[in-house]
């Protein structure tokens, strides 16, 4: 019992500590030539970007995802591929992807094996899930491979759903890439 109120106490003063600092950051300025005010660091000692914002605009479709999803215990991966069947490491443009696959991730409680240290642990899964095939330009096949069917979608890149933003820092340069993902209606034609 005075475990649980000494672990509580614990956290609560590390949630407290942590507020403290975020709150307490210095707030950076960006001039009209997207460069950053060098003579500003924050209070973690971090040096705002030296070389400016480099943004990348790119239109996909709303199934897809550059990052892989979590749910619960469970990760959808989506991989990209072009016409020969070669995947694509990052899409940078999306009218050269052929398919996409999306993998279903997850660890088997029910299936157990024996790791090389003698303790039973789940065995890791990966699951072919859905695959999408385009077949014009805003045309999509979408084949359900656990349940064996398919269904023609069909994209509007004028129609935008939602916009989501991924940052990436270029370690060599300094660079700050903001990639903007605008996400356009798909639905299924009857």
């Amino acid at each position: 019992m005075i475990k649980k109120y000494f672990l509580l106490i614990v956290v609560s003063c590390l949630v407290t500590i942590c507020m403290k600092y975020t709150f307490a950051q210095k707030k950076t300025t960006i001039q009209l030539n997207n460069k950053y005010n060098i003579d500003e660091i924050d209070t973690f000692g971090r040096r705002p970007i030296k070389n400016g914002n480099k943004f990348i605009y790119l239109f996909v479709p709303e199934f897809y995802s550059p990052i892989p999803k979590i749910k619960h215990d469970t990760i959808y991966e989506y991989k990209c591929f072009d016409k020969i069947d070669s995947p694509i490491l990052f899409v940078d443009n999306f009218d050269s992807v052929r398919y996409l696959s999306i993998y279903k991730n997850y660890y088997d409680h029910n299936h157990l094996i024996i790791n090389k240290d003698g303790n039973k642990t789940p065995q890791f899964v990966s699951k072919f899930v859905y695959r999408f095939e385009k077949e014009k330009n805003n045309k999509w096949n979408k084949v359900d491979i656990q349940n064996n069917t398919t269904i023609m979608m069909e994209t509007n890149k004028s129609r935008i759903v939602h916009i989501d933003t991924q940052s990436i820092t270029d370690p060599f340069s300094d660079d700050l890439y903001m990639y903007i993902y605008k996400y356009y209606k798909a639905q299924v034609v009857k």
